[in-house]
């Protein structure tokens, strides 16, 4: 899952043409804190959402590559018992 999510945010960040710095300059974090949470943590649900807003995507997309109109749906499995997984962010 790292390796997805970390895809999916250098892949939206070239898109957008926004570079690390000025993604963390968003984002109120240092462009260490993200890099850390890019490459080797993963992100807290507040910072996903967070980034998701300041790419305007959705989260799904960041976490999973997919798109809000996307018909495939993505292989979330829990890796510590294997169960599917379903996962839904609402507007707070």
């Amino acid at each position: 899952m790292q390796l997805d999510f970390t895809n999916n945010i250098k892949r939206l960040l070239k898109e957008k043409g926004i570079k690390i710095k000025d993604f963390a300059e968003m984002l109120n974090i240092t462009p260490e804190s993200l890099s850390r949470a890019i490459n080797q943590e993963f992100p807290q649900l507040q910072t996903i959402k967070k980034m998701a807003e300041v790419l305007n995507v959705e989260p799904s997309e960041i976490l999973f590559g997919i798109k809000d109109n996307d018909q495939q749906q993505p292989n979330n499995i829990c890796p510590h018992c294997g169960k599917r997984i379903k996962i839904s962010i609402e507007p707070e």
